[in-house]
């Protein structure tokens, strides 16, 4: 993956054939203590959204993310790599299963603040299990960043103020903004084919 400081990047992936990589509430937390280890020391998060197959980040380049020396290695790419095969290797434990766990390249998508797309993707990101109509308000699905936002969670893993900066975000409409209808046009140029899902899903995630 190639970044470069001061830009976002939207990054998601999912399991092959979009199969389900959080098989549990514990899973969840798993991968959550993962990302606060081995990727929040080398970016800034903005959002994220955890759903049973998928999961989305949206991320600001710091320094250690776009490392100016060309020979220098990439932290935040390792450190995405070691996050993706540590947790493989817990949930195929867990499982007693072998094998890859989510598809084999994470995309990253890079996110312009001077397009429409920019001031949708931290809604898009959190209202992903509404939309796969995994709970009936965003506020109901523990495992994102809205309620970071929404002031309802002490420990914060995103960097809230920045993305308030940047992102041009009201806090105190936070709440109404967030379960606005997304522009059907903009979802479909920039956010089309991110997310499949089946209904028994919604069992496996509320266990």
């Amino acid at each position: 993956m190639n970044f470069k400081e001061g830009n976002i990047y939207h990054i998601y992936n999912h399991g092959i054939n979009f199969q389900t990589i959080f098989f549990k509430h514990e899973n969840y937390l798993y991968f959550l203590d993962k990302v606060r280890k081995y990727l929040k020391p080398n970016c800034e998060i903005l959002s994220y959204s955890l759903i049973p197959n998928q999961f989305q980040l949206l991320i600001y380049a710091n320094d250690n993310t776009a490392p100016s020396d060309f020979n220098e290695r990439n932290k935040f790419s390792e450190g995405l790599r070691l996050l993706l095969s540590s947790y493989t290797k817990g949930i195929n434990r867990q499982e007693h299963r072998t094998g890859s766990l989510f598809t084999q390249n994470t995309k990253s998508r890079f996110v312009d603040l001077n397009y429409s797309n920019a001031e949708y993707c931290v809604n898009f990101i959190h209202q992903s299990p509404l939309r796969m109509e995994l709970v009936n308000r965003l506020e109901d699905w523990e495992f994102s960043s809205f309620k970071e936002y929404w002031g309802h969670r002490s420990e914060s893993l995103c960097n809230v103020d920045l993305a308030v900066k940047l992102l041009n975000i009201d806090l105190k409409d936070f709440y109404n903004y967030s379960n606005q209808i997304l522009n059907d046009d903009i979802v479909q140029k920039y956010f089309k084919n991110i997310e499949k899902i089946v209904p028994h899903f919604r069992d496996v995630a509320l266990v």
